[in-house]
């Protein structure tokens, strides 16, 4: 009785640890899931702002040269003339993008010397790259330069653009949007906190006092770390109660020391909450501060009652086993009720034939015992089905353990059709040997929807949020991708066409960026229902869009676009006035690059924009040749 009494006891003690340690490793899954959709969270945020700075440089540029090279070789009487009308240009813009967020856009010399800024209008003259170490660097190195900085009079994502007249460097600008924007962005899309804190030293090294004084304030309980007032009044004041007592339970003084990634799951006022510190650097690569993301979670409490419950079951199984080890024949039905009290699929098979399965495994199948499963279904092999990545259904009978024995664990699934919801299904295989048999334990455990959930985050990170086309990222890489097929089947079978709506920046000005947005969603939807099957569009930046036609000529091509520009003129968007497009179109040509490619089809659309806009123009000498052979 003793010896039972202890056998079970190590057994118990074994199960409970084993219990704890999937415990720990689902604590360690949920905070790694954490940072990774926390990461997602801040840089899709942040991509928006990346694409309007794009969006303004690739419109403007050659203006603002323009300006600087005037500037540079003007008398003073001639500067100031030039100010004026800088500012004249660009006041309107300026007060529209404060609204999301930019608080600093200023214009400098090729030595650095400032020439006009809007965001302290009256402040000119002072040597940029003396007090800000991007603008040194991009005076010194040419290049555009992007990232966190804090300056004289506030801190924030900085755009610095050097910009080039003839072809000879001769200053640039630089935009400067608000961390408090970024985090309204992330608070308007998702639930939770975002703060982003500042090192105390860091902000006194570069900041004029005043500025710190009026615009910070010391982070609950973390005196060296700085968050802007701004930042903070985006939330209601029973929030910031609820902030700085839920600051003030955690204990990371020594971790925030470190610089370091740190992540925090604490319980208040009867909830649980993770808390991601994320270090966040300069455009130096140099720890400056924390971006804070809180977010409430439930994960918690259930992880722990599934440890729980698993912990109390293992008792009870326990205390059965020792309560039926005296019957011998107990011993069998015993273990039938622990393996049909799992959720996984349980056989016993060695390999061309099953042995003995769970009731959740007959059930599966809808057969009462084995023996129906091995008349009405055979091996278990044939219920496999072909899908790439998993086991397929044409493995032999003797052959598909054996291969599943040779791949990796995350590699070891198998897709099983489950009649009951008419559904198939992803399950992950555990195989271990039976004692000393050729037998083997098969589980099956169903991953369906973590499957399901990371093939969904793989497919949002493809498509522009707005119009619900394929992203330029997906773009760039899809068009690689034909241009390398048809550069080794030697074979031009791909149409590329891009178009962006005419004059839509009138558009945005005459009836505001929603019902610009409203037209953008409305013309992809158009373009959509209009695209073969084989074909894709994508949305390459603003209002430009591109398509890329599979096994298509250069006619064919220009036969669509024609009837899209005229089913595009034709249809009543959600505005009081015609919405047109204009075209350009080519094909993938065998020697092409992707470059090659872009910059043949956007001289296309520029020539169909400066011939009157609202047309298809291609590559002329293709067609001619094509029509007369």
């Amino acid at each position: 009785m003793k010896k039972y009494i202890f056998y079970l006891s190590i057994i118990f003690l074994v199960t409970v640890s084993f219990f704890y340690l999937l415990k720990e490793n689902s604590m360690k899954n949920l905070e790694d899931r954490y940072i990774q959709n926390s990461a997602k969270k801040l840089l899709a945020s942040q991509n928006t702002y990346n694409k309007l700075s794009s969006y303004f440089f690739n419109n403007n540029n050659e203006i603002i040269a323009d300006f600087l090279n005037r500037f540079l070789d003007a008398n003073t009487t001639q500067k100031a003339l030039i100010r004026d009308e800088l500012t004249k240009k660009f006041f309107q813009t300026y007060r529209n993008l404060s609204l999301m967020g930019l608080n600093q856009f200023q214009f400098f010399t090729k030595d650095g010397k400032c020439i006009l800024r809007f965001h302290h209008i009256k402040y000119f003259d002072d040597n940029l790259s003396l007090s800000r170490g991007s603008i040194q660097k991009s005076l010194q190195s040419y290049r555009f330069l992007q990232g966190f900085e804090v300056g004289s009079f506030s801190d924030g994502l900085r755009y610095i653009y050097p910009l080039f007249y003839d072809g000879e460097f001769i200053g640039g600008y630089e935009w400067s949007l608000s961390y408090s924007s970024l985090v309204d962005e992330l608070k308007k899309i998702y639930n939770g906190w975002y703060i982003l804190a500042i090192d105390k030293d860091i902000l006194s090294q570069k900041m004029d006092v005043e500025e710190i004084e009026k615009n910070y304030r010391p982070l609950a309980g973390y005196p060296d770390l700085l968050y802007q007032k701004s930042n903070i009044k985006l939330y209601p004041k029973e929030s910031m109660e609820f902030l700085k007592n839920l600051f003030l339970d955690m204990t990371l003084f020594d971790a925030i020391r470190s610089k370091k990634d740190i992540i925090k799951i604490n319980s208040f006022a009867g909830d649980d909450f993770i808390t991601f510190f994320k270090v966040i650097n300069n455009i130096d690569g140099e720890p400056i501060g924390y971006f804070i993301s809180i977010n409430k979670t439930q994960k918690v409490r259930e992880i722990e009652k599934i440890f729980l419950m698993e912990v109390f079951f293992s008792l009870i199984i326990i205390i059965l086993i020792y309560l039926f080890l005296y019957k011998s024949h107990i011993d069998k039905l015993f273990m039938r009720t622990l393996i049909d009290s799992q959720k996984d699929l349980v056989v016993l098979t060695s390999g061309d034939k099953l042995e003995d399965a769970n009731k959740r495994f007959l059930d599966f199948f809808g057969v009462s015992d084995v023996k129906e499963f091995r008349k009405e279904y055979g091996c278990l092999c044939n219920q496999f089905l072909e899908i790439d990545g998993h086991v397929p259904e044409n493995s032999t009978r003797n052959g598909w353990l054996q291969k599943l024995l040779k791949m990796s664990d995350s590699d070891k699934k198998v897709v099983l059709f489950d009649n009951h919801r008419n559904e198939e299904r992803i399950f992950i295989v555990s195989l271990s040997r039976f004692k000393d048999s050729s037998l083997y334990v098969v589980v099956l455990s169903d991953i369906t929807e973590i499957e399901q959930e990371k093939h969904y985050f793989k497919t949002e990170s493809m498509v522009d949020h707005l119009t619900k086309a394929y992203n330029k990222r997906t773009f760039e890489m899809q068009l690689q991708q034909k241009v390398h097929d048809t550069m080794n089947s030697k074979k031009e079978s791909v149409a590329l066409i891009m178009f962006d709506i005419d004059h839509f920046k009138s558009i945005n000005d005459t009836f505001g960026h929603m019902s610009g947005d409203k037209v953008l969603i409305e013309l992809a939807t158009l373009v959509k229902e209009s695209l073969g099957m084989d074909d894709s569009l994508y949305r390459w930046g603003g209002e430009e869009f591109a398509i890329l036609m599979e096994n298509s000529t250069l006619e064919k091509g220009v036969f669509f676009a024609e009837s899209l520009r005229k089913r595009i003129e034709s249809y009543e968007f959600p505005i009081e006035r015609q919405v047109t497009c204009s075209f350009g179109v080519t094909t993938i040509r065998i020697n092409d690059t992707k470059e090659s490619v872009i910059d043949r089809a956007d001289e296309n659309l520029y020539r169909a924009k400066n011939s009157g806009r609202n047309r298809v123009e291609a590559d002329k000498d293709r067609i001619i040749r094509s029509i007369f052979k």
